[in-house]
């Protein structure tokens, strides 16, 4: 995703916002949509409300692989 390695994980397996790639939003729109192009799909999107600057995350999931971004 646009040189940064998105956070992978198997269907079903657990995973901590803590080591989710923080990206500026412009950077974050083109790989999402660069994945989109690509074959992906958008399984879940959700806002996660901070103090400081909210984060916006997008799972996706994509081929026949049991695989999530």
């Amino acid at each position: 995703m646009n040189g940064i390695a998105p956070l992978t994980v198997r269907n079903g397996g657990p995973v901590s916002l803590k080591n989710s790639p923080v990206l500026p939003f412009e950077l974050w729109r083109a790989g999402v949509l660069m994945e989109l192009a690509d074959g992906a799909r958008v399984v879940a999107l959700f806002l996660e409300p901070r103090s400081g600057p909210d984060r916006l995350h997008a799972i996706l999931a994509g081929g026949d692989k049991a695989e999530l971004q």
